[in-house]
């Protein structure tokens, strides 16, 4: 797979600030915001499914998400409700949200709670991470803390992290993230190193003698042989031969020749090869035993880099063809290079949601009196009006006030009475010439059934 060529995938982490009136003082105040159960969001059959892993709690364990997100989880995270540590095998629920989108039709809201109901949430993404052994709930390790590694498309240092408290009903502050950006090609040189294989002699590898007995250190490159790194012959018979170990497996072998107080040199950087049948098999036989470990270590960690990478790649595009990135990607992650990624990196103090954003005031010099209705002319009861703004991550409610900018790309959406999705696009808002009174918005509905996310991308975005 060529990794240079390919597109990084999205990944959103919703941050819930802890104050919307206070962006200080994070560690006295939190944020409040109702959280609705899944099986009355606006369409159930459209909520997250949850992933389901198995582990052994004694060991080490990384896990990576459907999206590319890198769960890592120490021995003994997890403890019983009387803090011993679990041994039995731990069942794990895991799911991520990475845009609006997904937290809409999961019935979680990202209003603030905050006396100026103008102020939402912009996200990053959210993850639910839930466990179980036996059939019983466990607790996290506050010794032995989870790190969970998420890929967003946010380079802003101003989000914080966030747990929800189930008994509180509220965004309790836990923390800031780390924020880094990787390539795949700075990755994969980090891994372990290992000395390229014994290579097969070619029509230009040479042997090294020494007739003089004057080099006795040549001694050990008896029925070895110098392959030219650039394939081309190379060396002379000489007075002196030298030959010292590069990097990579690769050797510099002089060549030195004295005739009449002249000087000559030649170099040639080679590989050591050997001919074809025993001596290539002996050869071998001897590399495998030599880095077996080292081999066997490299392997793990290239399949482990390479599955990151591969789902990395695989939602991005996902997210990319149905116009979502377009949509709601920074312009300043627009210049970042195809093979990069953004990682943010927090741990999870407490099972359920966590999650990382910011409060932004919902800005609209337009400020319509709303009535609905389809092409046909029919009245539409709506339920569940959000409307999200092009490059920024973020959704807010409406209602018979539908209040926007008219210079932003808007996107509005909404549950017809009978269950269907219906939205107004970026284009239907754009042709819009009054900025207050009454307005009839004629929404666009879906009469069809919704199979995946990707189709609601593609009826937001790409219509």
């Amino acid at each position: 797979m060529n990794y240079k060529l390919k597109l990084f995938s999205l990944v959103f982490i919703l941050i819930l600030y802890f104050s919307c009136k206070n962006s200080k003082n994070h560690n006295s105040e939190t944020a409040k915001t109702d959280i609705i159960n899944s099986n009355i969001s606006p369409l159930p059959e459209l909520d997250l499914k949850y992933s389901v892993y198995k582990i052994n709690p004694n060991l080490d364990t990384f896990i990576v998400s459907n999206r590319g997100t890198i769960i890592e989880i120490p021995k003994n995270a997890f403890l019983d409700n009387e803090g011993n540590p679990i041994k039995n095998t731990v069942q794990i629920k895991y799911r991520e949200f990475t845009n609006v989108l997904e937290i809409y039709f999961a019935g979680i809201s990202m209003e603030c709670d905050s006396a100026d109901k103008s102020v939402v949430f912009e996200t990053s993404g959210m993850i639910d991470f839930n466990a179980t052994s036996e059939n019983l709930p466990v607790f996290p390790n506050p010794e032995n803390k989870i790190n969970v590694n998420m890929i967003s498309f946010d380079k802003s240092s101003d989000m914080n992290i966030y747990a929800f408290d189930i008994n509180s009903k509220k965004w309790k502050y836990i923390g800031k993230d780390k924020i880094t950006q990787k390539n795949y090609d700075d990755e994969l040189s980090k891994l372990p190193n290992i000395p390229p294989a014994p290579k097969k002699a070619g029509k230009n590898s040479f042997s090294v003698e020494d007739d003089t007995k004057k080099f006795p250190e040549l001694s050990v490159y008896k029925n070895i042989l110098f392959d030219p790194v650039d394939g081309k012959d190379c060396g002379f018979s000489g007075t002196e031969i030298q030959i010292k170990a590069l990097s990579g497996g690769k050797y510099e072998v002089k060549f030195i020749f004295d005739a009449y107080g002249v000087r000559q040199e030649q170099i040639c950087i080679c590989y050591l090869a050997f001919k074809e049948g025993v001596d290539y098999d002996n050869a071998f036989k001897i590399y495998q035993k030599k880095y077996e470990k080292l081999i066997k270590k490299r392997k793990l960690e290239e399949e482990k880099l390479n599955k990151e990478w591969e789902k990395y790649y695989e939602i991005r595009k996902k997210y990319e063809d149905a116009g979502l990135l377009d949509y709601f990607m920074k312009k300043e992650i627009d210049k970042m290079k195809k093979s990069d990624k953004i990682v943010r990196t927090f741990q999870i103090q407490g099972f359920g949601l966590t999650n990382i954003d910011r409060p932004l005031k919902v800005k609209g010099s337009s400020n319509l009196i709303a009535s609905f209705m389809d092409y046909d002319g029919d009245k539409l009861e709506l339920n569940n009006i959000m409307i999200a703004v092009k490059g920024k991550n973020m959704m807010y409610k409406c209602d018979k006030n539908v209040v926007f900018e008219p210079s932003n790309d808007n996107v509005m959406w909404a549950i017809t009475s009978d269950n269907r999705i219906a939205w107004f696009g970026t284009d239907d808002f754009k042709k819009i010439s009054q900025t207050s009174g009454n307005y009839a918005f004629i929404m666009k509905v879906y009469n069809k059934k919704v199979e995946s996310y990707e189709d609601v991308f593609k009826l937001f975005f790409l219509n």
